[in-house]
């Protein structure tokens, strides 16, 4: 297996956003992934809230009412390997929105679990843009017959991700 081009010390990456979290730090890698996240993640579902707005939410502590998991969930965990790859993560994610296992918010928790893989497995995380959705939405609709256009889709997203976010990132300045 090749070396992954966007590796990261995964337990840097997380203790520094716990420690950021803990801090309430404004402006750290943690309040920006948490509002960029949430920001084009619901855009993307069609929601009017402006990025500002999205701010200001989380920073007045606003909390949206969860959502109940569907049993048809089950067979893809199982089936999820416990060290995941790249492309692991985007078969797994084109999967999970086969199945939709929520009544709405699937491409919202869909993205969100793509995010932690990806610092679970040690990979640069990255978030969807709303600005290109379409190649997102595109990369899933193909994913059947030609997987290479979602999992390009997503390592592009990956670096911007890495450009844009690239001073916070412990070790990678």
């Amino acid at each position: 297996m090749a070396p992954e081009e966007y590796a990261i010390d995964a337990r840097a990456f997380a203790d520094a956003l716990r420690e950021q979290r803990a801090m309430k730090l404004k402006g750290g890698l943690y309040h920006l992934n948490q509002i960029q996240l949430t920001y084009n993640t619901n855009r993307i579902e069609g929601s009017r809230l402006t990025e500002e707005q999205t701010r200001y939410l989380y920073e007045t502590r606003t909390v949206m009412r969860d959502a109940l998991v569907d049993d048809a969930i089950d067979s893809l965990l199982a089936a999820t390997p416990s060290k995941m790859t790249f492309e692991d993560i985007c078969d797994f994610h084109h999967r999970f929105e086969l199945i939709h296992p929520f009544q709405d918010g699937n491409g919202r928790v869909g993205r969100l679990v793509m995010f932690g893989q990806c610092l679970a497995n040690g990979i640069m995380p990255f978030i969807v843009t709303d600005a290109e959705k379409a190649f997102y939405y595109r990369g899933l609709a193909e994913y059947a017959h030609i997987p290479g256009f979602l999992r390009d889709t997503l390592r592009h997203f990956q670096e911007l991700y890495a450009e844009r976010y690239r001073r916070y990132l412990p070790g990678r300045q």
